[in-house]
This record gives structure tokens, sequence and C-alpha cells, in this order.
């Protein structure tokens, strides 16, 4: 028994952890996968319970939007698909209100619900009140900012949200006007919302089992503590475990480079590089990047011998840097992990530095490294953009 306990000991010590300081707060919160699967996330209805890629995606979102989930930030809740379990993260009403009050634009909300009278006039009413006889069709909201002309406004469909139970059956009215009150919040402030939802929104589609994706970016890990490989062992080795996202090193030779376009879901234009590499003679692996300046390095490297750190996400991998390898490889020449890291942080240094100081204040993420230098570029180019607005 004792063994037990100190092997989950040493297993708690080498877990990896994001520590922040959250919206509003001073102290900082430390989360790690193991936190968020015991006691935050909300198991299916088979009673699975989520991932260790579910609860990195969770953490770093929380991170991104320095969400704090034991203060009812958010939420991890988990549906039934037909391809199995799946989790997506919710938000509570109270922290697009949070948000958006922090604001110096904010000027205030109006909400109420779409009522259908005795006399068939459909009406917005103020509030959540809806008499006998009336028929409740909807609910509305208006978000004022000071340096918009006109108010952000939203309606929305009742039957479209309404499960029928719990809340939904006991005070409809109420949750319906907490919907409209979201999608205003969230159209006024896509900046500090943009890709959260309220639990109110979720409901239905959690209890349907729709596979509506929440997190709508590409996924970000956090750095998995993970026992280091011998030279021997690594070159045995032909698979990489799902979660181990450390940073892999290839060398080979340009062979093919393809670009797709497209839109997100969002209607945002997107690029993306596919690129093939052989090595030693062998049959070319695609890499995939949708950094730019990766993508037109690539394009110059063709037919070269190139070396590239790239991260595994499921069945793809991903490029996060590229540079020449047609002369011999030396210690100076060689694409580290701290190199990249060194690089990006400077950029943003150069920028603006005192920014980057502030951004870097509220944010202890332990180990440092690629994903984690992928978050604070995130906030710092959130925090740059309300800045220079």
């Amino acid at each position: 028994m004792a063994e037990e306990l100190a092997k989950k000991e040493q297993l708690a010590e080498k877990e990896a952890f994001v520590e922040f300081v959250p919206f509003g707060a001073t102290d900082r919160l430390r989360l790690t996968a193991s936190m968020v699967r015991q006691f935050i996330a909300v198991p299916t209805k088979s009673g699975a319970f989520p991932s260790e890629r579910d609860c990195i995606r969770f953490i770093m979102l929380c991170c991104g939007k320095r969400a704090n989930p034991f203060e009812g930030d958010c939420y991890l809740i988990g549906y039934d698909t037909e391809k199995g379990p799946a989790f997506s993260m919710v938000c509570g009403i109270d922290l697009f209100l949070k948000r958006a009050e922090a604001s110096k634009d904010y000027d205030g909300i109006e909400s109420g619900v779409i009522i259908v009278d005795t006399e068939k006039n459909r009406i917005e009413r103020p509030g959540a009140l809806v008499l006998t006889g009336e028929e409740l069709v909807g609910g509305w909201a208006k978000v004022y900012r000071k340096d918009h002309s006109k108010p952000d406004y939203k309606a929305v469909n009742f039957a479209t949200f309404d499960t029928g139970l719990s809340r939904w059956k006991k005070d409809p009215a109420g949750m319906i006007e907490k919907v409209a009150r979201s999608q205003a919040l969230r159209s006024a402030y896509p900046m500090a919302l943009g890709g959260l939802y309220t639990q109110e929104e979720m409901e239905k589609v959690t209890q349907a089992g729709e596979n509506l994706m929440v997190i709508e970016a590409e996924p970000i890990s956090m750095p998995i503590v993970v026992e280091e490989k011998t030279e021997v062992e690594a070159t045995k080795s032909t698979e990489i475990p799902e979660d181990y996202n450390k940073p892999q090193k290839t060398i080979g030779i340009v062979r093919q480079i393809t670009e797709k376009m497209g839109k997100t879901k969002k209607g945002a234009d997107f690029k993306k590089w596919n690129i093939a590499i052989s090595v030693g003679g062998r049959e070319p692996e695609w890499y995939s990047t949708f950094n730019t300046d990766i993508g037109k390095q690539g394009e110059e490297f063709k037919g070269r011998k190139v070396q590239i750190l790239w991260t595994q996400d499921g069945q793809y991998k991903n490029i996060t840097a590229i540079a020449s390898a047609m002369e011999e490889e030396t210690p100076e020449q060689e694409v580290t992990e701290s190199e990249v890291i060194k690089r990006r942080i400077a950029k943003m240094k150069e920028i603006d530095p005192d920014l980057y100081v502030e951004v870097i204040r509220s944010f202890n993420i332990t180990p440092m490294s690629i994903e984690a230098v992928e978050i604070i570029e995130k906030v710092f180019s959130q925090e740059l953009d309300k800045k220079t607005a």
C-alpha cells in the first residue's frame, strides 16, 4: 500500500501543470489534467470521463481566456455521440458579464423575452415575465458600447434551445433570456468572448449528443512530462504516444509542397501548407503548417535538404520550425526548441517590451515550451490589438 502511494506521489510530482492569474484575481491558479478529470469535468450519461487530450484543451482555453473553473467561470461537459464520448467547454453567464463590465467602452445591457400575446401580437418585453395565455417564442438582448453607434442586438428562437428538462422546464423565460444575453455579449466583444459558449446555449446540444465543436481553433497541447529515452531507444521507436507532444527533429529532403485554402466555421480565410519530406531515400512523409513564414520557407527549400521541428497532433505532424541543412550539422546550426522559443520571445519584446512584461507576469507555465509560448503569443496579440485600437 505504501509503495502504491509513493508511486502516485511520484507521478503527481512529474505531472505537467499550468499556472496563471484568472481574470479579476490576484492569486495564481494551478491546473493539471488529473484535477480537471477529478474535480471539474462532468462525465457523459454513459459514465465516460475526458481523455488527457480533452483535459489539456480545456486547461489551455482556461489559460488563454484567464477563466477560473472553480468559481463557475467554465465547465467541461461530456456527452455521448455516435462516434463515442465528446467533451465541450461551456461557460457561466457571469463570465461574459464580468468581461464586458471590465471594458472601458461597456455601456450596459438590456434583455428580455419575445412573446405572442392573446391577440397574436409579437412583443419584445424586458425581463422574463410571461403571463397566462401568452406564448413564449424567444429572447432578445442589446449590448451598448460607447464606441459603437448602434447596440449589438440578438434575438433567439425558444424552440432552438429548449430541452423541456431541468431549468428549461421550471424557468423557460429566464433561460432563453440568458441565451440572448450570451449571444449579444459575444457579438459585442468577440476578442474577449469569441469561441466561448454558455451552458444555456449548449444544453440541448449536449443532451442530444450532437457533435458541435466549441473549440474551433487548432488545439494547443500542454507540455506533458514523459520519460526521456536513450538515443538507441529513440531510433527503435516507430510510434509516438498520443499524449507525447514534445517537438521532434527530422532531417530530410523537401520533395513536394501543396497548398490548401479555405474558410473556418466562422468564415475566416485560412491557408495550409502540406510538405512532403523524404529521409534516407525512403517514401516521403507529410508534414503540415498554417504558418505563412514556414510555408514560404518550405517552397524555397524544395529539392533541398532541411531540418524541421514538428509536433504530433493525432494523425497530423505540425511543423513548428524549418531551416536549411545543406552543410554539415553542427551544434550552432541545429534548430533546437530553446532557440525557437528565444526567437519568438525576442520578437514580442521588439514589438512592445512593456506589454510583453505585463503579459508574462500573468503566466507561470512550467515547463516552458513552444506550446506555452504560443499561448503567450496569443494573449500578447489580443492585448496589442486592444492597445492599438
